[in-house]
């Protein structure tokens, strides 16, 4: 849990930012294509009865190199990725179909509602910003019930092949969390070269050579450029959150332990593809028997896209200094506070136990002192004041217990049982690649 009651927003917001800019640029892009694609469409891959056209997949190559600031020509490796991923929509949404699964109006019109107050607008004035962006509000609608189509189809889908069972997670505490265990946990970047089962021994091999050669060239142009390189070469890596050795794959934690921060980790392979890994950081947590819970309460405010972080900043400072000069707290919240269920409630926040909250909220409220407020501090979702309530010691219960080591035996699982059923799918249906270059 990672303050939850803001936690959903930002969650949407991550997705929506997405969906927006991805919007804004099929909207220049179709522009681009249309005449061509008008004379040239062309099939360029048949999954069942559906087909993506050249002009769809041009589309998602000119967004995805537009995201970048320096943007070069596409490899043909990643134009073969994004089609590949192309597909694997097309088959998720046809898989939704047949199950009956469906995305009513009213729950689309809702989300686009929360988003709307989240950005402090009325759902005309929102309609009205998106146009003025030059965006549709029927394909914004339709991208969401997409999203929300696709989710629904993954909770149904993976539901039952992710319950862990109460004899799992005692044997995972036995071994790996009763005696105050030191975990590593490592933040990564992940860069995957698939192969399916289809691929020869002569195939495999030739693909391994040339990952390796550029990981070896990757080396080489990290040591020369430090972090610039993630701006200019490094750009296809996908970041990871924290992760403990846990809740990695398996195949990666052997390479991962043996190497050190700041640097790349050997080519690995895995029954689906060869992985680059580039550790940037590790840290290590305690899990303990016993652990220091705390009730706080908090005000939040977001630092807005076109504010400056010192004006958030200052105004910060002037409520805090209206607290240490005997205003309420509570009432504050009430007034200033983003978080806004929890302002409702004076910014009052649940007890939290340890890894509930963000790292730099969580630190600083264990610091503090019953009824003492923190100077403003900054997190990923902008500056909080932290009153401290309380906190005392308490024994973790065996069912809070097993229900951790539930959590992170299925978040170990997700990426490779999401990865197997995906390609399960694949397999029972009809796929054909028409363009030579892929």
């Amino acid at each position: 849990m990672i303050l939850n009651s803001i936690n959903f927003f930002f969650r949407v917001f991550g997705e929506i930012r997405k969906i927006l800019f991805s919007m804004l640029i099929s909207c220049c892009s179709l522009q681009i294509y249309a005449e061509e694609s008008i004379m040239l469409d062309r099939v360029v891959a048949v999954v069942n009865k559906a087909v993506i056209l050249e002009s769809e997949l041009n589309q998602e190559i000119f967004l995805r190199n537009s995201l970048f600031q320096n943007p070069s020509a596409i490899s043909d490796e990643t134009k073969q990725f994004i089609l590949e991923n192309m597909i694997n929509d097309l088959v998720l949404l046809q898989r939704a179909k047949r199950l009956n699964i469906s995305v009513d109006s009213k729950t689309v019109l809702r989300v686009i509602k929360n988003i709307s107050e989240e950005k402090k607008m009325s759902l005309k004035l929102f309609e009205a910003q998106l146009k003025k962006e030059g965006l549709n509000l029927e394909l914004f609608k339709k991208n969401i019930e997409k999203e929300i189509l696709l989710r629904r189809l993954r909770e149904r889908e993976l539901q039952d092949k992710l319950i862990i069972s109460d004899t799992e997670a005692k044997n995972f505490l036995e071994t790996q969390g009763k005696n105050n265990l030191i975990t590593d946990e490592v933040l990564i970047k992940h860069l995957k070269f698939p192969f399916d089962e289809t691929v020869t021994e002569q195939e495999r091999m030739k693909l391994k050579i040339k990952v390796n050669e550029i990981l070896e060239n990757h080396e080489k142009k990290f040591k020369e450029k430090g972090e610039k390189f993630w701006a200019e070469d490094g750009r296809e890596f996908e970041t990871w959150e924290w992760k403990s050795f846990e809740k990695l794959p398996e195949i990666f934690v052997d390479s991962l332990r043996n190497s050190a921060a700041g640097g790349f980790v050997q080519v690995i392979e895995s029954g689906s593809g060869f992985h680059l890994l580039f550790l940037s950081e590790r840290r290590s947590s305690i899990i303990k028997d016993e652990v220091t819970v705390y009730k706080a309460r908090h005000i939040l405010k977001k630092v807005a896209v076109n504010t400056k972080e010192t004006t958030t900043l200052k105004l910060m400072e002037r409520l805090m200094q209206r607290i240490q000069q005997g205003e309420s707290f509570s009432s504050l919240a009430e007034e200033f506070s983003d978080d806004i269920t929890s302002a409702q409630n004076g910014g009052e926040l649940n007890w939290s136990y340890p890894g509930d909250l963000v790292l730099p909220f969580e630190r600083v409220a264990l610091s503090l002192s019953p009824g003492e407020v923190s100077a403003p501090v900054r997190t990923m979702f902008g500056y909080h004041l932290i009153q401290l309530l309380e906190k005392k010691q308490i024994l973790i219960d065996e069912q809070r217990q097993l229900n951790i080591a539930k959590t992170m035996i299925r978040e170990r699982k997700i990426p490779e049982v999401t990865e197997e059923w995906i390609r399960d799918l694949r397999e029972n249906s009809y796929v054909e690649i028409k363009s030579k270059e892929f």
